[in-house]
């Protein structure tokens, strides 16, 4: 999952595309993270690393959250996933 926080004032009063976030890029960017990135061991990596191109790419955006989750956890019992997340704001 990505939560992205930005003002959204704009695009909501001029229902202008233009002026809000560009999601098919914010799901390319995660994409590219996770098929062709670098390697990672940890779901926690990811998390970063999704997290830090989103606001990296994603100008409008003011602060972005990346959760990522491993659904097949090797703990010997009942478990539904473990997940990791990570939060990065602009200064």
């Amino acid at each position: 999952d990505a939560e992205v926080v930005f003002d959204a004032t704009e695009a909501a009063a001029t229902d202008d595309l233009s002026k809000t976030v560009d999601y098919s890029k914010a799901y390319a960017i995660i994409s590219e993270v996770m098929t062709s990135g670098e390697p990672a061991a940890l779901i926690e990596t990811l998390a970063a690393s999704a997290a830090a191109r989103l606001i990296e790419k994603l100008v409008i955006a003011e602060k972005v959250t990346v959760r990522v989750r491993k659904r097949v956890v090797p703990l010997g019992g009942l478990c539904d996933y473990a997940e990791a997340e990570h939060t990065v704001e602009k200064r």
